[in-house]
């Protein structure tokens, strides 16, 4: 959980508060109190695959995710507005966890967002219209959202690549549900990614109707992916895929990569990247990009 940003957005927005009703500025940090005791600590996650490094997002390397989803979401794809600043942000990333993945000169390529319980997710809120009026959100701790997905755009004429960075980013958000003992996962998703992750073997099922969702009117769908469906339909059907998304070479070996890639991470440029990509064990090569909605 990112507490700190959290805590800094509800600073900021109790002392306009605080400013308009005169209540003392002495205050604003007992009004948010219950609010930083509720927040929930998560476990971190950093691993080497191949020439990737994936691993909980902080400090700087936040600004690089909000820098890519804006250059998916809304230069691209154009579903959210376009901002001054050039970075994709909103209420959701004071209390999100974001996974990225890294390539080992300190470029980030991939990233997924993931919402906790404690908190909204964007399906109660602004994907609500996706559920009838009956439908129950669960709100337990082993269940979260995934968001914000986004790839690399400069990347998607290198269809291996997208393939590899996409199944790798996968394989960083189920080590993590598996750290933090979540079970379900809430999503909004194109129609197509939906029928991907299933061809990947990620068995997420639909609990809504499509819907041409605006500004892009893109088909999109809610659907929830159970973990223990996922660990039982591949150590049965694909045991080679299973067992590589399972586990992660001894971090020993890769203790001075990690310590070489932060060093460059604190100078990185943006640069164009020309790399070969290779399918991984026991999986299928996945000739497309494509990007969750949300």
């Amino acid at each position: 959980m990112n507490a700190t940003l959290f805590v800094t957005w509800r600073i900021r927005q109790v002392t306009i508060l605080a400013k308009n009703t005169k209540v003392a500025i002495r205050n604003v940090r007992s009004l948010i109190k219950k609010e930083e005791d509720d927040m929930v600590t998560t476990q971190s996650l950093a691993f080497c695959e191949g020439e990737f490094v994936v691993k909980t997002l902080e400090g700087a390397e936040l600004e690089q995710s909000f820098r890519l989803r804006h250059r998916v979401y809304a230069e691209n794809l154009k579903w959210v507005p376009y901002s001054s600043d050039q970075c994709d942000t909103d209420i959701y990333d004071s209390w999100a966890d974001s996974v990225g993945l890294f390539h080992r000169e300190g470029r980030l390529v991939g990233v997924i967002r993931l919402l906790p319980s404690v908190q909204p997710f964007m399906l109660e809120t602004e994907f609500r219209e996706f559920l009838g009026p009956d439908f129950q959100i669960r709100k337990q701790s082993d269940t979260n959202e995934i968001t914000r997905l986004a790839l690399d755009p400069s990347l998607s004429h290198l269809k291996g690549l997208s393939a590899r960075i996409l199944r790798t980013l996968l394989k960083g958000l189920y080590l993590w549900t598996v750290e933090n003992g979540v079970r379900y996962s809430y999503m909004v998703v194109e129609e197509r990614f939906l029928r991907a992750l299933n061809i990947m073997g990620f068995p997420a099922r639909p609990i809504s109707s499509p819907i041409a969702f605006p500004p892009a009117g893109a088909r999109s769908i809610a659907a929830m992916l159970d973990w223990d469906e996922f660990r039982t339909e591949n150590a049965s059907r694909r045991p080679a895929f299973f067992e590589w998304i399972s586990n992660i070479a001894d971090n020993s070996m890769y203790t001075g990569a990690l310590a070489e890639w932060r060093d460059r991470l604190n100078g990185v440029e943006e640069r164009n990247l020309v790399l070969t990509g290779v399918s991984e064990p026991g999986g299928r090569r996945l000739e497309q990009n494509v990007l969750a909605e949300v």
